[in-house]
Formats: C-alpha cells, structure tokens, sequence
C-alpha cells in the first residue's frame, strides 16, 4: 500500500438525531457524520465528534471485522426478540379485550 491516507465515513447526521455540534465529520459531498475511519499502511483509526479516537492496527483488521459481525448479530437477536414480544403483547391484549367484552355480554 501506498502512503496515501483513505477517509471513510459513517453514522450519517439527520435532521431527527442532529444537534449543535460544530465537529461533525463532512465527506466531500458535504454530508455530515458523526463518525470517520482513516486508513494509513500499518493502522487505521476510528474518530468521533467527541474527540475521541481509537487507533487499530492492521494485523487485527480481520479479527475487527469477525468481532462487527459478532456485535451485528447481538443487535439483530435484540430486535428480533423485542419484535417478537411486541407481537404477543398485541395478542395477549387482544385475549383479554375479548374476554372482557364476552364477560360483559
């Protein structure tokens, strides 16, 4: 690899989660975000709007990308479970709605 330097940006600001911080990261099309990866040879460091950064080094690169999916999948489960419990929520409610009517009958 060359010693170019390669930006790469993620957590795009939106009107709904965007408040007055003068740090946002801003790609070249004038996108703002709240978080920016730089890439160098030998590490690559993951910036926030809170001036904090994490430098990762090249060789750990694969087992990063093993422990992200290990995290996407916590957070798919989570999801998945609460849909499920909104849903028999919905359903336990509907029961009960029934059983009322039908005793008040």
């Amino acid at each position: 690899m060359n010693e170019t330097t390669y930006q790469f940006y993620f957590g795009p600001v939106t009107p709904e989660n965007s408040e007055d911080f003068e740090n946002y990261f801003q790609d070249k099309n004038g996108n703002n975000f709240f978080y920016k990866i730089v890439v160098e040879e030998d590490m690559f460091y993951i910036y926030d709007t809170c001036s904090r950064m994490i430098p990762i080094d090249r060789e750990f690169v694969q087992s990063f990308g093993t422990a992200m999916f290990g995290v996407e999948g916590v957070y798919s489960a989570a999801s998945e479970a609460e849909q499920l419990f909104n849903k028999r929520i919905r359903e336990v409610e509907a029961l009960v709605d029934y059983w009322n009517t039908e005793d008040g009958e």
